[in-house]
């Protein structure tokens, strides 16, 4: 009775130990791919990021975060590119990869976030047209964010891109940018992420436009 106890005392710890260098392989492979999205500087070396990522999703289809990144990393390579078209379809393919990871964290504020950093980039390709469909989807997203999370720095910092973009004459401009971008700020100060390969991108933009804020 004794020996049968050791020994499934021991069958535990081994497949403990085993879940563990699983977890262990996971986070490494996306430590690695989440530093080469944040060092990409050329839309070329971003997709090589988004192809490693889009690996990790297919292989850890119930992980929320390798899709997210997937989302994010489309996104940056939207905004890097010129053609307006090009800019479509990588965004295309942004809100493909967010709604897989939707399908795992429908309640996440991190999601939502980045539905509205996505409506945020549909905009800016022409914001005379494009408002009045994403618009809403921006301001939306962005305020059930805040009911989950209301310590989201990023919620804030795009709240102020938002208004630091948009004409005077239609309530934007600095003078109602900055205080969102001071709350954004003062938010990152004290953000932590929840993990090692958790959302943490959005200071260096909160930064550049915060510095050009008079009186901060």
């Amino acid at each position: 009775m004794k020996k049968s106890i050791i020994l499934s005392l021991i069958t535990l710890f081994c497949s403990l130990a085993a879940l563990a260098g699983e977890d262990t392989k996971f986070e490494k492979a996306m430590q690695a791919a989440i530093t080469a999205v944040h060092s990409s500087k050329t839309v070329e070396e971003m997709q090589q990021a988004a192809n490693q990522l889009e690996r990790i999703a297919t292989a850890e289809p119930k992980e929320w975060l390798p899709a997210y990144w997937v989302s994010y990393s489309y996104l940056n390579m939207a905004f890097m590119e010129n053609d307006n078209v090009r800019k479509d379809q990588l965004m295309d393919k942004a809100d493909q990869f967010l709604q897989k990871a939707e399908a795992q964290q429908s309640n996440q504020d991190e999601v939502l976030v980045m539905k509205a950093f996505i409506a945020l980039g549909r905009i800016s390709i022409d914001g005379q047209t494009r408002f009045q469909t994403y618009g809403p989807i921006f301001n939306e997203s962005l305020a059930k964010a805040r009911q989950i999370n209301q310590e989201n720095p990023r919620i804030y910092m795009l709240e102020g891109q938002m208004l630091y973009y948009t004409p005077e004459a239609f309530g934007g401009g600095k003078a109602t940018a900055c205080p969102k971008l001071k709350t954004a700020m003062d938010k990152f100060s004290s953000f932590k992420p929840a993990s090692s390969i958790s959302p943490d991108w959005g200071i260096k933009s909160a930064e550049h436009l915060y510095a050009n804020c008079d009186g901060k």
